[in-house]
């Protein structure tokens, strides 16, 4: 009975194990995906890869270890621990200073180092997890219903490290935290493993010596970790510098040096959508950019002319003075203040997904300057939602808005792909009045994908009902679109800048190509 009792107290601390030793190495690849989308890479691309490397990894992993001929089966499990605690503890710093070097001295092999070295992280994680599976496997017994345990704990342990990554780790700790937590929880399961080879199993004196070693190791690796968020600094700054040079030498890493220390530390913020980064050039707060996922999203040269021309697009045609207008996206509140400021406008309703945005903007001393504390104006109502969900839920309520503008980012995802598609347009159809007005804008990172853009949106639209499509702007322009024919009245503008520039950019109706495709949910098309 008491045989019975300890081999069910070992078979739960090694599913403990187990399970810990699979939400810490899934974590630190989500990690790893987030940072891949941060920099660029397409959501999807960066998940799928990172997590697929991950496996392929761990099916290696397992292979190769389970063909190892090692007596000592926890020895073989310290060997292959010790090394994922160093790999986790030193993986993201070592890919901060990288990145800083390569995007400042070789920006042309920029992609390919952020794909080289993050995909080869992932694939050795999940080499080194997948390698300590089999040893657990054996150290039980290995019998069949061992196996059946591990892989049973090894899927929960992904459940867990995939929706615990989303709503709590990565909201609460970042990149960079999280990346921390996952290296320290690795070393601390390393440690356990020490205690239990090297005094529970009674090895040899010189083992106990290495043990030692490895603890003041551990204790090194934590405090150096600590030193992450200067090199994250590092890479931000360098991520969005100016700074390129053709070739590296002392005089270039200097001025590189000088330049990169002497700039103000960049704030970033990590949400469950997002990563938010606002770069400050000078004390004064008078130059700044602020991106989200790397894509500039305005900056201070530009911020006020293009929320000006944005909401002078929809008044340009509108025929009567708005009652309601709804703005999905727009989270800064930029867009409700210039709507506000310079048109009478009853009520805003605003729906942005990502609510730490909204809190940014209310809290952020930059943003409220640009936005004037709009977002705790009474007339304007905030839900924090799905733009997508907002309406299907108005339409029901058959609530209808005069004008609806749409601020979205980049369509480089499937998540933001479908926000212009025709099933998309259509729901936006059904929410808006009689003589109600679409407006939004077409962020595309590559100029000359723009007449690609613009033909397969404008087959969306036109397949939603809108009869007129409007266009001001050859790159990233303004479109205005109805379900009733459009009529400029020039007089409705009060910032006659603004109107004059909507012109300047190069304006008409859209002549639609008879072969244009359709973007939709059901054959999601690409716009990069």
């Amino acid at each position: 009975m008491l045989n019975l009792k300890k081999i069910a107290i070992k078979e739960n601390i090694v599913l403990v194990y187990s399970l810990a030793l699979t939400i810490v190495s899934t974590l630190f690849v989500i990690v790893i995906s987030r940072q891949m989308i941060g920099d660029q890479v397409p959501d999807e691309e960066a998940v799928a890869l990172s997590l697929g490397f991950f496996i392929l990894g761990q099916f290696l992993g397992f292979v190769f270890f389970n063909r190892l001929n090692i007596k000592n089966i926890l020895m073989q499990l310290f060997a292959a621990e010790f090394l994922l605690a160093v790999l986790l503890t030193c993986a993201l710093p070592i890919y901060f200073l990288g990145f800083s070097i390569v995007k400042i001295f070789f920006y042309g092999y920029l992609v390919k180092y952020t794909y080289i070295y993050l995909l080869t992280v992932s694939f050795c994680v999940g080499f080194l997890s997948g390698g300590e599976m089999p040893s657990l496997v054996r150290y039980l017994g290995g019998q069949n219903r061992h196996w059946t345990l591990m892989l049973a704990v090894n899927y929960f342990g992904l459940l867990v490290a995939y929706l615990s990554s989303a709503t709590y780790f990565l909201p609460t700790y970042a990149i960079c935290g999280t990346a921390y937590f996952c290296a320290q929880l690795c070393q601390v399961m390393l440690v356990f493993l020490s205690f239990n080879l090297f005094f529970l199993q009674k090895i040899n004196i010189k083992f106990k010596t290495i043990f030692g070693a490895i603890v003041i190791f551990i204790c090194l690796q934590a405090v150096s970790f600590y030193q992450v968020e200067r090199l994250n600094q590092i890479y931000l700054k360098s991520k969005y510098s100016k700074l390129i040079f053709n070739s590296l030498d002392i005089e270039s890493l200097k001025l590189a040096n000088k330049t990169i220390w002497q700039s103000l530390d960049i704030y970033s913020l990590t949400t469950r959508f997002q990563t938010i980064d606002l770069q400050v050039e000078n004390p004064e707060q008078k130059n700044f950019t602020l991106y989200l996922n790397g894509n500039i999203q305005f900056s201070q040269s530009s911020v006020d002319s293009y929320h000006e021309i944005f909401s002078a697009a929809a008044f340009l045609y509108i025929k009567e003075a708005p009652q309601k207008v709804l703005i999905l996206g727009g989270g800064d509140g930029i867009l409700a203040n210039a709507l506000l400021s310079a048109y009478s406008v009853n009520q805003i309703d605003l729906v942005e997904l990502d609510s730490e945005m909204i809190i940014f903007s209310k809290e952020n001393e930059i943003i409220r300057r640009l936005n004037h504390d709009s977002l705790v104006k009474k007339n304007i109502h905030i839900y924090t939602k799905d733009g997508w969900t907002f309406l299907n839920e108005n339409e029901k309520s058959k609530n209808k808005y005069d004008i609806i503008f749409c601020d979205f980012p980049f369509p480089n995802s499937f998540d933001t792909v479908k926000l212009y598609s025709y099933e998309f347009y259509l729901s936006v159809s059904r929410s808006l009045s009689d003589q109600g007005i679409l407006v939004f804008d077409g962020p595309l990172q590559a100029k000359n994908k723009f007449g690609k853009f613009i033909d397969i949106v404008g087959a969306s639209l036109r397949k939603a009902e809108f009869i007129d499509i409007r266009q001001h702007g050859a790159d990233e322009g303004f479109f205005v679109a109805s379900k009733t024919k459009l009529e400029p009245d020039f007089d409705r503008i009060k910032n006659k800048l603004s109107l004059k520039s909507l012109f300047l950019m190069g304006s008409g109706r859209l002549a639609l190509k008879k072969d244009a495709v359709v973007n939709s949910v059901f054959q999601e098309m690409t716009f990069e």
